[in-house]
């Protein structure tokens, strides 16, 4: 009866029915015993590094994580007769299977290489600042995943941006230990403009705008070094261009102060007599023949 029990299936498992459940019992307990054991080890690890390197140790366990498992069940599957002898065959299948999966999920599998690799040279990391000047993007990274990287806004909206995009993209990165966020400012003003008196009224409402931060050390404000340089851009058909940049105390608080800043300049422009130039028609009629 004994051996009747462990005979039983041999036909279809090696060994018989119970000692194939038995092994791919233990197998599992194997495998999750030692997916754990690493895990735990990257977790020690992450712990003695600096957090930037948590998204990498991250790759790395969830990677090695389904290597485990992937080679545990194709173990387990070994044990039945039935696919031993069609191996070949069931191997050429999922060749062809996986040619197309691979075909299907190749914009998803270079997203992940593409995290990989953030992850590793770590280019920016979560509470950054970064713009992509090409992609016409900015804002805060709130997390980096295998497939994509979350933006937070100004507006507190989220974007998400494949990897790929952010693994080729040209971008500007703010560290988070600066918190201050700094946009330049453009305007267009008439030739016969009095520059001094220009730059004069611009750090005027600099000073006086919410949320703009002084950027100058105590030695240079008591220096009398101004608040920041205000420069000549280029000299325009209808104007002189000049630049200069705002600073804020966060990236969502430098939106308001650009809008508050534009506001005081039209007021103050118009009351100084500065001229923003901007395009005139002239509708001339025809004189009546009549």
């Amino acid at each position: 009866m004994t051996e009747e029990f462990w005979n039983y299936g041999s036909m279809i498992f090696e060994d018989g029915l119970a000692i194939f459940a038995i092994k791919s019992v233990l197998l599992l307990l194997a495998a999750k015993l030692a997916a754990d054991m690493i895990r735990k080890v990257i977790k020690k690890v992450s712990i003695r590094k600096n957090r930037g390197n948590e998204i990498v140790f991250s790759y790395v366990n969830k990677t090695i994580r389904a290597v485990i498992y992937a080679i545990t069940i194709f173990t387990i599957l070994g044990g039945v007769k039935p696919l031993q002898k069609y191996g070949a065959a069931l191997l050429g299948a999922s060749s062809v299977l996986a040619v197309i999966v691979g075909l299907a999920a190749q914009e998803t599998f270079g997203n992940y290489i593409s995290g990989f690799f953030l992850a590793i040279y770590q280019p920016f990391k979560v509470g950054d600042i970064v713009t992509l000047p090409e992609k016409n993007l900015f804002g805060t990274v709130t997390a980096i995943t295998f497939r994509h990287t979350v933006l937070n806004t100004m507006e507190n909206t989220e974007l998400i941006v494949p990897n790929s995009v952010m693994n080729s993209a040209i971008l500007e990165d703010k560290p988070p230990t600066d918190r201050e966020y700094t946009k330049y400012m453009e305007v267009t003003v008439g030739y016969d403009t009095d520059i001094d008196l220009m730059k004069e009224i611009i750090w005027d409402i600099a000073a006086v705008i919410p949320n703009v931060v002084d950027i100058r050390s105590k030695a240079e404000i008591n220096a009398g070094v101004k608040r920041f340089p205000i420069f000549i851009q280029d000299f325009l058909d209808s104007g002189i261009l000049v630049r200069f940049p705002v600073t804020t105390d966060t990236l969502r608080n430098n939106r308001f102060a650009l809008s508050d800043f534009r506001e005081e300049m039209l007021k103050r422009f118009r009351k100084a007599g500065i001229e923003i130039p901007y395009t005139k028609i002239d509708i001339v009629g025809l004189p009546d023949k009549s």
